[in-house]
């Protein structure tokens, strides 16, 4: 692997974070192009959500195989638990475990900030104490000199540690967002007219759609396939833009992805576990998420209750643990926002919500606009 020079390393710097997450491809400049010694090495870091390990192994994705043979792949990486989007984010720009970056779920409340963290757009998103746990490799560039410029990529929008980065474009949903491949490839190219202009060193983009239509059609589906091919592009385009503008002996290209995803179906392979069979609602201050992974708040003085509960049930399926006995292994205990309660599904199973609405967060099951009939795994 190439250790930049004239610069903080940014490229080292995020391949240490690749073992967080399910598949990793890095583009590298050709070492035998001579480099100015006037011009900084820049680096690209794409996060394509959703994105399964096996997803790149299709040999019709030429984007992805150019990557592969100018640099390097790896055949899978394990996300950091839980294998969710905001704690797996936060750990690709930090290098940290959850509980250190304070990322810990996609849903989860502080009790000393006295907040609810709900995902974007939604605005309490953007309060920046969920955040200032730890520092993001965009403000490590730059409090080193290197000005960066971040797409779609949550957080980017916050100050975080009393700095920003030089520009921000927020976080878009897909489903709201009339262009997103358009969008995405002018993105792209405005990177590369300021890494030509010497103005910024490092770009990062956040690109959802695999992830979106994964989960609203599922792993397997047509439309997600095509979202693929359509990333895949993308990745042709961006190479031919380097190669064009002759940026290929400075720039580096890290395409890397959060978790996997596999299909939830309860008429093929998949056991629904009703939380409420086993849980009396009326002990509950709010379940955080449903699916494999799950937070509850339990109202005062009922955890003992909840957890005998959860005992005497004995579900197949179903494991839980209280926050101080939650095993090391899994880094996520020693922080306040892990809520007293953690729930799990184990594979072949999905834990449902409360039905009460207000006893479950997000409110209903269904997200990005469409009904979740797929989940992460």
């Amino acid at each position: 692997m190439r250790v930049l020079s004239n610069m903080f390393s940014v490229k080292s710097l995020i391949c240490l974070k690749l073992l967080t997450i399910s598949v990793v491809l890095c583009y590298e400049p050709d070492l035998k192009l001579k480099e100015s010694a006037n011009r900084r090495p820049k680096t690209i870091l794409i996060l394509a959500d959703g994105i399964r390990y096996d997803y790149v192994n299709d040999t019709s994705l030429t984007g992805f195989t150019r990557i592969a043979r100018n640099g390097v792949r790896a055949k899978y990486v394990q996300p950091i638990f839980p294998a969710n989007s905001y704690p797996n984010w936060y750990t690709i720009i930090t290098g940290l475990y959850g509980e250190s970056h304070g990322m810990v779920q996609n849903y989860m409340y502080d009790p000393k900030e006295k907040d609810m963290f709900l995902m974007a757009p939604h605005p309490n998103a953007s309060h920046p104490h969920w955040w200032n746990g730890a520092e993001p490799i965009w403000i490590n560039a730059e409090k080193n000199g290197l000005k960066t410029g971040v797409y779609w990529w949550d957080g980017c929008q916050v100050k975080i540690k009393g700095k920003e980065p030089t520009f921000c474009l927020e976080y878009q949903s897909y489903w709201t967002w009339p262009k997103p491949t358009e969008d995405t490839l002018s993105a792209l190219n405005e990177i590369l007219d300021n890494f030509e202009s010497e103005e910024w060193h490092l770009g990062l983009i956040y690109y959802e759609a695999i992830d979106a239509l994964g989960h609203a059609f599922g792993p397997q589906s047509k439309e997600r396939i095509e979202a693929v091919q359509e990333f895949d592009k993308l990745l042709n385009s961006l190479q031919d833009e380097i190669e064009k503008r002759n940026l290929d002996n400075e720039v580096n290209v890290v395409v890397v992805s959060d978790h996997g995803m596999i299909e939830v179906d309860e008429s093929k392979n998949t056991k629904m576990i009703n939380i409420e069979n086993i849980v009396d609602a009326n002990d509950v201050e709010v379940m955080l998420d449903r699916g494999t992974t799950s937070f509850i708040i339990p109202k005062p003085n009922k955890e003992t209750k909840i957890l005998e509960a959860l005992t005497k049930s004995r579900t197949k399926g179903l494991k839980f643990y209280k926050k101080d006995e939650i095993p090391v292994r899994y880094h996520i205990k020693n922080n306040r926002r892990v809520s007293p309660i953690l729930v799990m599904a184990e594979k072949g199973y999905f834990v449902r919500g409360f039905s009460q609405e207000s006893k479950t967060k997000p409110v209903w099951d269904v997200l990005y606009g469409h009904v979740i009939s797929h989940y992460f795994y």
